[in-house]
Order: C-alpha cells, then structure tokens, then sequence
C-alpha cells in the first residue's frame, strides 16, 4: 500500500464515527445501497470533505460456494443490483460536492476454490463500468474483492486433529 488513499472501506453496520474518519482520512468507502449513500453524505458533511466512493455492485455470477455464505449473487442482499443501478447514479450525481471518485467494487465471498469465477465477474464489471462510464462518471478504480477457501475438510476430519503441537 503506497498512501492511506489505497484503502477500502466497507461495513454493513457502518456508523457515523467511521464514515467520517473515513472521509477525514481520504480512502475509498464502498456505496452498498441508497441508505448507505446517505450515511455517507452526512459523513462528508460532517468531515468537510468529498468522499472517494466506489459503488458495490452486484455482479449476479454463480459464486460457486455453499448458499449461506454466498455473495454476489441474484439471492444475496449485498451490493447494487442491475434494476437499481440508475437509481443509484442519478442520486450519486446530485451528490457531486460530497462525493469525489467513483470506481466499481463487488464482493464474490471469501471462500473461493475456482479462479473461473473472478473471470465471470471481471466480465461483468467491465460491462458496468462501460455502462457507468456512458453517463459522464470517470471510473479510475475496478476493485474485484472475495479470497481463497482452504479445502482442510479433507485433511483433518475431527476436532481433536486441531489440538496438540504442529
């Protein structure tokens, strides 16, 4: 990481305290929902600050990983999904003096096995930052989130083949 400004942050319960810190400090905050957009204007205003956003989209691709812990699908709650991408951007450009860059974020889960599913999804996002880009938004930032699943069901089947030295 070259500066703080390389940071993302997120949270689904994000308070006012962070967010402001968040704008105070110049990183990148993921847009979720229309909600978390308020939540994240109020911080600006509060921190006498444009805030550099990155909007969570949801990719709707098979993440290929157990239902409950599955993101950036059709069933998940997080991220933008296509039917209120508009909506979303109409309100990020009334929002031009509290909001300073706009990127593309999704999240795929942290429970990845496949490298097929960051092709699917990289895919995708470029379509929407083509779409985002077509209304006058500069995109500068593509940030592609989710990590690797360890497959050690296979290895240590019970509890008691955690415990003792290693």
């Amino acid at each position: 990481m070259e500066s703080i400004g390389d940071i993302t942050f997120f949270s689904v319960t994000r308070s006012k305290v962070p967010s402001v810190l968040a704008a105070q400090e110049g990183v990148f905050v993921n847009i979720d929902s229309e909600f978390d957009l308020e939540n994240i204007v109020a911080a600006a205003r509060i921190a006498g600050k444009k805030v550099n956003v990155l909007l969570r989209i949801n990719p709707d691709v098979d993440p290929q990983v157990h239902p409950y812990v599955a993101t950036g699908n059709k069933n998940s709650k997080f991220g933008i999904r296509n039917e209120k991408l508009q909506c979303l951007l109409d309100a990020v450009k009334a929002y031009s003096e509290e909001l300073k860059r706009v990127g593309a974020h999704c999240h795929l889960g942290s429970t990845r096995t496949k490298v097929d599913i960051f092709r699917d999804a990289a895919v995708l996002m470029v379509n929407y930052i083509d779409e985002i880009s077509s209304q006058a938004f500069e995109i500068s930032y593509l940030n592609i989130g989710g990590g690797w699943g360890l497959i050690i069901i296979q290895y240590w089947s019970c509890p008691s083949d955690f415990s003792g030295p290693y």
